[in-house]
């Protein structure tokens, strides 16, 4: 089914809404919501102004990504891998099972996640959390959320503390 102007919906059982929305003939259950939203592989969903689901079985929720000065880049929220999930403004997940989360962010590494601003988590199960953080091996996570052009927010403090707690004493009771 396909609903807006020149929105096409080529696989079956497929849908696309929105201007110039589409679903490519492989894309078999696959939904694409929005302007210029594009769903290309089966069961891949894709909402938002410009989101691309590229991959089979993965979500793309967004649109395009912005800069500190918030001008609108031609990043779009985009998955390229199965089982992937990208939500944000230019966010993507660009390996098989990753996730990301959050505006400019790339979840690079198989199952990894990526949350934050211009976060990377590019190594097998590696997690990326805060601005401008990355992780590049496997099963890695950023110790410290302070980044020097930005100061922590009491949030960000907290689960510093938390997340230095589970990696340094993973059997400790207390967070403190």
């Amino acid at each position: 089914m396909a609903l807006g102007v020149n929105a096409a919906s080529a696989g079956s059982n497929s849908t696309s809404i929105g201007y110039q929305s589409t679903t490519q003939a492989a894309a078999t259950y696959a939904t694409a919501i929005g302007y210029q939203a594009k769903a290309d592989a089966t069961n891949s969903f894709s909402f938002g102004n410009n989101s691309e689901a590229s991959a089979s079985n993965s979500f793309a929720i967004g649109t395009y990504g912005i800069d500190v000065s918030g001008n609108a880049n031609t990043t779009p929220t985009m998955t390229t891998a199965s089982y992937s999930l990208a939500v944000g403004m230019g966010t993507q997940a660009t390996a098989l099972g990753s996730v990301g989360i959050g505006v400019n962010s790339t979840a690079a590494g198989q199952r990894s996640i990526a949350i934050g601003y211009g976060t990377t988590a590019s190594g097998l199960y590696s997690t990326s959390v805060g601005s401008g953080t990355s992780t590049g091996t496997s099963a890695s996570i950023p110790l410290l959320l302070v980044t020097d052009h930005q100061p922590a927010g009491l949030m960000q403090l907290l689960l510093d503390i938390l997340l230095r707690q589970m990696v340094i004493n993973p059997f400790n009771r207390g967070i403190l």
